[in-house]
């Protein structure tokens, strides 16, 4: 009888494996989501490969995105969505920054849908943005449904404050 137990057991995880359990997506029409878009330069020239957070500043939750070669960015909520919630948001920006499914392989400006471990840092994800723009960030934004472009012309004197 146990050993029925476990054939079953073993059968229906590999059920699970090949089809999926559980929930076939997550229920999006209940989130609020608005189309970020923008384009980061430092001392005027476009950044490649930084990756951008808009962070809340009430639950911690966040979007990212990854610029592409010109420096633009469109905010991803998740793996399948696009966008970020509205409301008030803590921008952080690095080169040496990673966040799961956002890689310096893919096509900047998408993330991956798979996932896996961050990629492994070498030189070319030296970090070429001041602290000030990521670990130590004040850029705060208020994302609304008319205000979802948010271009960063970033000084490397640390003397923007603020979205363009």
């Amino acid at each position: 009888m146990l050993m029925l137990f476990r054939r079953s057991l073993l059968i229906l995880s590999a059920i699970c494996l090949i089809q999926g359990c559980g929930n076939d997506g997550a229920d999006y029409s209940k989130v609020d989501l608005v189309g970020v878009t923008g384009k980061i330069t430092l001392d005027g020239k476009p950044v490649a490969a930084a990756v951008i957070t808009f962070e809340s500043t009430e639950t911690g939750s966040f979007s990212g995105a990854m610029s592409n070669s010109d420096g633009t960015y469109e905010l991803r909520f998740d793996s399948a969505m696009m966008g970020v919630t509205p409301g008030e948001k803590l921008v952080k920006i690095g080169t040496a920054r990673r966040i799961l499914g956002i890689s310096s392989n893919e096509e900047a400006g998408e993330a991956s849908t798979e996932s896996g471990s961050a990629p492994a840092p070498d030189d070319s994800n030296l970090e070429q943005i001041p602290a000030c723009y990521h670990k130590d960030s004040k850029l705060i934004v208020d994302v609304t449904s008319s205000s979802s472009k948010f271009d960063f012309d970033l000084k490397s004197d640390c003397s923007t404050t603020g979205a363009n």
